[in-house]
């Protein structure tokens, strides 16, 4: 019988084979960056270029700082459902800092995004518009640059902390509650930091982009979609690692459930605040406000906006009503993508709609190629990272208790 007590716990790392997955995901990346550069030597590739690459941007700056606060939220509540993806979220979060790389082109070239920086639309606007706090002290490049900054600075600080932290408990475990409570202490307020920084990150990123209409609910909507995508991503990696050992002896069907059931209450609480803004402004009727959604009804955006209720929240919401979906491990696969690839489509749908010469409904080879770039150097760091550690928090006092489980589990089943 293995003794599952004293197993070398240094031993808990990620299979051999996210290696070739690693190398394989920075191939991508490289083939998505070469691409990239050749779009900025074709008619009109600049401008597309910089659109199809804040969509993807949001996109994996959304799916790392899901991680980061699905993290802390594991830390303030505990449980298994938590501990056994904990590193997953971890190494996930640490792509913050590759993301505020990504975010250098729209932070030197906005105007290219953002009409509102531009002399054109400053002149354009009438005197009693010009004289609103929206254009005087919001909607100012200076403020936009400022806070973009501030938000990296906040979201790499607390990453920063999470990680050293989960190192030094791996060097010296020490008293566990004073460990629990240094990580609480952290994601206490990190929450709340999180939760106000990507509200305005939004506000500013994607809402600005339309600068004659607001939406208060706006930030929730984001939030709500990133920890979706964290958990989605999370639950789909544990199920890829599961194939091998070490995540093979610890990822079971009752972690599986849980996870879906996380995956099912955050589609449901997505689609509450989507529904709400759209039935608040719809009913409300105001000029300003209704424009948005009626662009993104017309030109085949309507098309989208029906995918978009289908595939993100009608059948992954029936889906994930099943405990048997939620406990199959083909399944569960399967609605983690559909809701990844459909979060990416909704941001699409919020951001190129925005620009006046989009026209009708196209795809364009760029988006295409961002993607690409993006998720492969994005997968390639985050399996570094995951390589870099034991696979799962050793020294947490769950990890005891999952290991006597083990343990017991063998000693019944060979006698």
């Amino acid at each position: 019988m293995a003794d599952y007590i004293n197993l070398d716990r240094t031993s808990l790392v990620a299979p051999a084979s996210t290696a070739t997955i690693q190398m394989r995901s920075f191939i991508i990346g490289a083939i998505g960056a070469v691409v990239c550069l050749i779009g900025l030597f074709v008619p009109g590739g600049p401008e597309h270029l910089m659109r199809s690459w804040l969509v993807s941007f949001m996109f994996w700056l959304g799916l790392s700082a899901g991680c980061m606060g699905v993290l802390m939220l594991t830390y303030m509540v505990g449980g298994w459902w938590g501990f056994i993806p904990r590193r997953l979220f971890l190494a996930g979060a640490q792509n913050i800092l590759l993301m505020a790389a990504f975010f250098l082109p729209i932070l030197i070239f906005p105007k290219s995004l953002y009409e509102w920086m531009t002399p054109a639309f400053r002149s354009a606007l009438s005197p009693e518009k010009a004289q609103l706090w929206k254009f005087t002290s919001y909607l100012t490049q200076s403020r936009w640059t400022i806070w973009a900054i501030i938000y990296f600075i906040i979201w790499i600080g607390m990453v920063a902390l999470l990680v050293r932290w989960a190192r030094e408990r791996n060097v010296s475990p020490g008293n566990d509650r004073q460990w629990r409570l240094k990580f609480q202490k952290l994601s206490a307020p990190g929450l709340i930091l999180y939760c106000l920084s990507m509200t305005f990150a939004s506000f500013d990123w994607v809402m600005s982009l339309s600068p004659d209409w607001y939406s208060t609910i706006f930030g929730m909507i984001f939030l709500a979609g990133q920890a979706l995508s964290a958990l989605s991503f999370a639950a789909a990696m544990c199920i890829l690692l599961s194939k091998e050992e070490p995540m093979s002896l610890f990822f079971k069907k009752d972690i599986m459930h849980d996870l879906g059931k996380l995956m099912l209450a955050f589609t449901m609480f997505w689609a509450y605040v989507s529904f709400s803004q759209y039935l608040i402004i719809w009913s409300g009727n105001l000029p300003e406000e209704i424009i948005w959604f009626l662009t993104r009804m017309n030109h085949g955006w309507g098309i989208i906006a029906v995918g978009i209720i289908l595939f993100h929240f009608v059948f992954p919401f029936s889906l994930l009503l099943s405990k048997d979906v939620k406990k199959n491990r083909t399944s569960l696969t399967v609605t983690a993508l559909l809701i990844m690839f459909m979060r990416y489509v909704e941001l699409y749908w919020y951001i190129k709609p925005n620009f006046s010469d989009a026209g009708n409904l196209k795809f364009a080879w760029l988006d295409l190629a961002t993607a690409a770039m993006m998720g492969g150097f994005w997968m390639a760091i985050f399996l570094r990272n995951l390589r870099s550690r034991p696979l799962f928090p050793v020294n947490d006092p769950l990890m005891d208790t999952a290991l006597e489980h083990l343990g017991e589990k063998q000693f019944q089943h060979q006698h």
